[in-house]
């Protein structure tokens, strides 16, 4: 879904930034598609691209490596065969570009592969006409991107938006929430694989030829809820100690404490409102590194809920520019009680240091905080027709 800029509130917001570092070999799963671009600011027939990594410690034949939006063998959509003579070392990352020449334009250099010929430098991909004869396009609303070995088995595949929760026998879910257009979505870290969103973010910087790694995967898809209404877990669990949920892209069920309504107006005149939620006094997890509060997306349908109500929220995990939240997409919200007490601010206090206090405000996200003593505004949190 496409998600307003909205002035985001009540604790400082710390970012997450993806590096690009070497590949780890050790229990690697071999080649994997790792980002994709198909919401363009062009032509989408020229601009779209994708990208393949290899954790492999060995260098790959990609000669009989396929690739295409096609899930079902004989379907019309697309499935493309790698050139004679391609290959992938240990470690390499390879982009795939509908048009060499446009994708240069847009990113100042060649992709090593294209599916349109433009670029005699550039090796074309070629159809695989014993899967499918129709062309690769990756649908905006949603499709799917399958990568086939020698033997035609699937080997890596995702699927986003209205795309398939199935294909060639390998079930996948749920889908990935679709990318804002200029937008990419990106395997995050690069080398996990669990068949489901929870491998994925959006990516408003898209990063041709460049992973994001890290040491652990993020938790397989779960619905992270419990079958008694009181072992529900807590909202700290949900947020996790780092600077993003271990949960992105999953769905979860957890309850709190209506702390605050944040409206907000854009310059076209639509309102949008975010609830934030926060644990029940005493059922926190007892963390300081994480977070007991959290923020609910809620869209532009006015709530019904009030600071002080009491509920069971279930709802897709988002990162929205470093704000660990909770989406509107599919949201299901539960009024258990009113009047509820609210939890008490925590007052801050933060360290002098830049990495120390960002880790501080990160713990703090989305909870009810007061600033000691007397504090004077200097300047807009927000400069543009919010505030």
């Amino acid at each position: 879904m496409t998600f307003p800029t909205r002035w985001l509130v009540w604790a400082f917001l710390a970012g997450w930034l993806a590096l690009a570092a070497p590949l780890q070999a050790d229990n690697s799963p071999g080649l994997l598609i790792t980002e994709i671009y198909y919401n363009s600011p062009g032509q989408d027939h020229e601009e779209e691209w994708f990208e393949l990594a290899n954790f492999a410690n060995v260098a790959i034949d990609l000669a009989n490596y396929k690739v295409g939006d096609e899930e079902t063998r004989g379907g019309g959509e697309g499935m493309l065969q790698f050139p004679a003579g391609a290959r992938i070392e240990p470690g390499q990352v390879i982009v795939v570009a509908q048009t060499a020449a446009a994708f240069q334009r847009r990113w100042g250099f060649l992709p090593d592969y294209e599916i349109n010929d433009s670029d005699p430098a550039v090796p074309l991909m070629r159809v695989y006409s014993a899967w499918a004869n129709g062309r690769l396009a990756l649908a905006n609303d949603g499709d799917e991107l399958l990568l086939l070995d020698a033997q035609d088995q699937v080997v890596d595949g995702m699927s986003y938006g209205a795309g398939a929760t199935h294909f060639a026998g390998i079930g996948y879910g749920p889908p990935i929430p679709t990318a804002s257009q200029g937008w990419s979505l990106e395997r995050n870290p690069a080398h996990c694989q669990s068949w489901s969103a929870g491998d994925w973010l959006p990516q408003s910087a898209p990063t041709p030829g460049q992973i994001p790694t890290a040491e652990e995967c993020r938790a397989q898809f779960t619905e992270v809820t419990a079958v008694a209404p009181d072992q529900l877990p807590p909202i700290g669990q949900i947020q996790g100690s780092g600077d993003m949920s271990p949960f992105v892209n999953q769905i979860v069920t957890f309850r709190g404490v209506v702390t605050g309504v944040q409206t907000y107006r854009n310059v076209r005149g639509l309102t949008y409102y975010t609830l934030f939620v926060q644990d029940v006094p005493g059922s926190e997890d007892g963390d300081p590194a994480t977070s007991d509060g959290i923020a609910v997306f809620h869209g532009r349908p006015q709530p019904t809920v009030a600071i002080g109500d009491l509920i069971r929220v279930t709802g897709r995990v988002i990162e929205f520019f470093g704000l660990t939240e909770i989406s509107d997409d599919g949201l299901e919200i539960v009024i258990e009680a009113r009047n509820q007490p609210l939890p008490d601010p925590i007052p801050l206090n933060p360290p002098a240091d830049n990495e120390a206090a960002a880790r501080y405000y990160e713990a703090l996200e989305g909870m009810r905080v007061a600033v000691p003593g007397t504090a004077v505004v200097v300047g807009p949190t927000y400069a543009s027709c919010g505030l």
